[in-house]
């Protein structure tokens, strides 16, 4: 089964809650795509990952950007997503990602993160 979620241009604030409590199966193709998304207020986007689930995203962030070249705008917002969690210690690794979301899902960690909560 196929299934494509795609926002673009969308704003998720207040108390909304988005993808919490996705789950599937690993025989599903589903791609996650965010383009201009912002998330602000006490909004929740993917609450609900597991400390394992977020290890294995930021491992595979780092793998992908061995990968990438260096001037690759992605590749840019990766390496600030991975500094500030070497750096920060009054923020879980977890809840840096979040921060991070809405310039990092699209590409790379759209398709990490389905391959991960799935």
């Amino acid at each position: 089964m196929g299934i494509t979620i795609k926002m673009t241009n969308t704003k998720i604030s207040d108390n909304a809650k988005v993808m919490n409590n996705m789950t599937g199966n690993h025989s599903d193709n589903i791609n996650i795509e965010m383009d201009g998304v912002q998330i602000g207020n006490t909004a929740e986007i993917l609450n609900n990952l597991t400390d394992t689930q977020t290890n294995e995203i930021l491992y595979l962030l780092k793998e992908q950007a061995k990968k990438m070249h260096n001037t690759e705008k992605e590749y840019q917002q990766i390496i600030k997503l991975l500094l500030d969690i070497d750096q920060e210690k009054n923020f879980s690794p977890k809840q840096i990602l979040k921060q991070h979301m809405p310039d990092l899902l699209t590409g790379t960690l759209a398709n990490i993160i389905s391959s991960v909560i799935l």
